[in-house]
């Protein structure tokens, strides 16, 4: 049965791989044990120390453990975020371990029955699965704390006193309200007496506050206690409170449901039943009572009596199982027995849904690396939010990319904008940040995370997880159409502009002269079309095809060029980066503008696409060369539709309503053009984007055009007229 509790465990662990703020040092510290091991300069908590320092007697502990498989990962070249499952699987065999020895105790005290109630709602609830394989300092101190507790149900004395100590001074300094009352309780029976307990515990006290003090100075290069430095951080001076404070009885109507679940009704009726477990669970209660003083709450504080708080309901629904064939009623009460671990299973699968939302960072990260997959020399820079939720050292699984957590950089700072990838966090799209980090990247991907829980009546599933953008996968710009590899001018913080240096090219631009060039001939070879369709209409041949022969002749001509151009485009060379990469070199696409509903809108990621991890590269050119052939094909086709629609009205005479056709196809490329130009102009140099969202602009430009395109055909229709 234990195994099904690991595996359980486990299962949670796979569905959440990744890790918050909380867990960071544990995590971080194990990583840089068996990656770094004596080059201590390398090690994370000497760059972010956090607020507190954090023993790493449980890191070393667990770094044991799992040391022969980070010895065959590294054999088989294997990616190191899959020695991060490791590490929590090590872990969670850890509490499960500890976990096992009290459930046989209480197998053997209360019964085989029991033993087996206990199973079942210790697998069935959320919390304490979810929690066991999570390198939090609470978890860490889990194993020594349900080791004590086993102790002290078996009458070891010694040992229980040992394994107190231990969670106490290494561990967490508040476990001695609760392992003290257990010791009282001991003292008060006269299970032991007080000389007796002073010659174990000073002798164990002294030994551990050396063990913990040697090792800890070491890694953190200065003469350490580290418990002892939380405990006045958090309880004299009571600084937690500046991370939140929660009422005096939220550990009662709000942790202890979310955590106990259904099996909560069933704790008082098993006090009430069973009076042999009232020495075990009332110090529980106590506990609880006693920690709510401290004004900030969290749900993993009090884990360490969810286990003692289990035994009561298993003994509760034992009681009433047993009674089951006595009367109707009790049948009932045993099928609520059964009913409620169902109902703690549901509970369980909808809160480890919405667990899945809560780490946004990670799931970022790993975006990223499909996004920049066979890149070489890749920079990245993650912000806050996004180390906090999910990034750790497990996750940079490529030595030869830079992963920067520099803090406190603005949007404005020119280093923030060197780098080749951001994992920001989610704004407006119009707000400061995001306008100037637009300016040398652009959004390829977000990531959602848990925003609320709503109500839908009309569904199977009356319960909604909404979720909302919360992290931006950013890629630098390049400039597809300037003559070399250009940075926009970012503002400073006075608003004066400062340019960012470009990097040196010394290559051959994305778009020759030449090109350019022929780009103009051709605008003008269409302007000759249009003035050739309105003034000249030539004759069609009895067989109804174009028999103009300047018509043919300018088409030919085009048919030309067009081999030349794509011939040409394939051999374009790529502008040189300081970083390089092992393809000709990756750009992002440039924005496109689509049709809908007769209006032109940007053609960028759907924030409602429901395939996020394909989105940023179907239908993307991969390198420079198709960008460059995309668009020698798009030009095509548009002189297709031009040329030929040209040539077809050029064959006889044309009535008004050919001529408006062939007016209306040129104005939609000259509309095609002008809106191309707009999606690599900044539209807040055209329009007020605090008064009218950037689709409004487009509409307004779009409309205004047309207009003054309607007053030229007019004017030039009355001259016509007039001749």
């Amino acid at each position: 049965m234990s195994v099904l509790v690991f595996l359980i465990a486990a299962a949670h662990c796979v569905y959440t791989p990744f890790t918050k703020v909380e867990e960071s040092f544990n995590l971080q510290a194990i990583h840089d044990l068996l990656y770094h091991r004596t080059n201590l300069t390398e090690y994370d908590h000497h760059e972010f120390p956090g607020v507190v320092p954090r023993t790493f007697l449980a890191p070393l502990f667990i770094t044991l453990l799992v040391t022969p498989i980070a010895t065959l990962l590294e054999l088989f070249e294997i990616n190191k975020f899959w020695m991060q499952y490791a590490v929590r699987f090590a872990l969670a065999g850890t509490v499960v371990f500890a976990w096992s020895r009290l459930k046989k105790t209480i197998l053997h005290r209360f019964g085989v029955t029991v033993g087996v109630w206990f199973m079942l709602i210790t697998a069935t609830q959320f919390h304490f699965m979810f929690y066991m394989s999570r390198p939090l300092p609470n978890i860490m101190a889990l194993p020594l704390v349900l080791l004590a507790i086993d102790y002290w149900l078996n009458r070891c004395v010694k040992r229980f006193v040992v394994c107190s100590g231990a969670a106490i001074i290494i561990f967490r300094a508040e476990l001695a309200m609760l392992l003290g009352l257990y010791l009282l309780y001991d003292l008060y029976y006269q299970r032991i007496s007080l000389p007796a307990l002073l010659r174990i515990a000073i002798p164990a006290g002294v030994l551990l506050v050396a063990l913990t003090v040697t090792v800890d100075s070491y890694f953190w290069r200065r003469l350490l206690w580290p418990e002892a430095e939380v405990f006045w951080f958090n309880t004299v001076q009571n600084k937690s409170s500046e991370w939140g404070t929660s009422p005096f009885l939220w550990y009662v109507y709000s942790a202890l449901p979310r955590a106990m679940g259904l099996s909560i009704v069933f704790v008082p009726l098993g006090l009430y039943l069973e009076t042999r477990i009232r020495s075990l669970v009332v110090p529980a209660v106590v506990f609880v009572l006693l920690f709510s003083f401290l004004p900030h709450k969290e749900l993993r504080f009090i884990i360490y009596v969810f286990p003692l708080f289990n035994v009561a309901a298993a003994c509760a629904c034992n009681r009433l199982w047993l009674n089951r064939q006595k009367s109707l009623w009790n049948k009932f009460l045993s099928f609520v027995c059964i009913g409620h671990l169902f109902g703690n299973t549901l509970l369980t699968m909808f809160l480890l849904l919405v667990a899945g939302t809560n780490y946004p960072g990670g799931v970022a990260i790993s975006r990223f690396h499909r996004l920049a997959a066979g890149e070489m020399n890749v920079s990245v820079h993650i912000d806050n939010l996004s180390a906090q939720s999910g990034v750790s050292r497990f996750a940079q699984i490529n030595s030869d990319w830079t992963y920067s957590k520099l803090e406190n950089l603005r949007p404005d700072d020119e280093m923030l904008h060197r780098f080749d990838y951001l994992l920001t966090e989610a704004q407006d799209k119009y707000s400061d940040k995001m306008r100037l980090l637009s300016q040398t990247h652009e959004i390829v991907e977000f990531v959602e995370c848990f925003s609320s829980i709503g109500l839908q009546y009309r569904s199977v599933l009356p319960v909604k997880i909404k979720t909302r953008p919360c992290i931006f996968i950013m890629r630098r710009r390049y400039d597809l159409a300037g003559d070399r590899l250009r940075w926009s001018a970012v503002l400073d913080g006075s608003g004066a502009g400062t340019a960012i240096e470009p990097e040196p090219t010394g290559s051959v631009s994305l778009h020759s002269e030449e090109e350019q060039e022929e780009e103009e001939e051709e605008e003008e070879e269409e302007n000759d079309a249009a003035e050739t369709i309105e003034k000249e209409p030539p004759g069609r041949g009895s067989n109804g095809q174009d028999d103009d022969p300047d018509a043919a002749e300018v088409e030919s001509a085009q048919e030309e060029k067009r081999p030349e151009r794509r011939k040409r485009s394939l051999f374009t060379k790529v502008p040189h980066r300081t970083h390089s990469r092992k393809a000709a070199g990756t750009v992002p696409p440039l924005p496109k503008l689509r049709r809908v509903g007769g209006r032109l809108q940007p053609s960028l990621q759907d924030a409602d696409d429901d395939d996020d991890d394909d989105r940023s590269t179907t239908n993307q050119p991969s390198t420079v060369k198709d960008a460059e052939t995309e668009e020698v094909e798009d030009d095509e086709e548009q002189q297709d539709d031009g040329g030929a629609g040209a040539s077809r009205l050029a064959g006889g005479k044309y009535t008004g309503k050919q001529k408006l056709e062939a007016r209306k196809l040129i104005k939609e490329e000259k509309m095609r053009r002008m809106a191309s130009k707009l999606t690599r102009a900044s539209f807040s140099e055209v329009c007020n984007l605090d008064r009218m969202s950037m689709k409004e602009c487009l509409k307004k430009l779009i409309d205004d055009s047309g207009t003054l395109a309607d007053e030229l055909d007019d004017e030039q229709g009355e001259g016509d007229g007039g001749r």
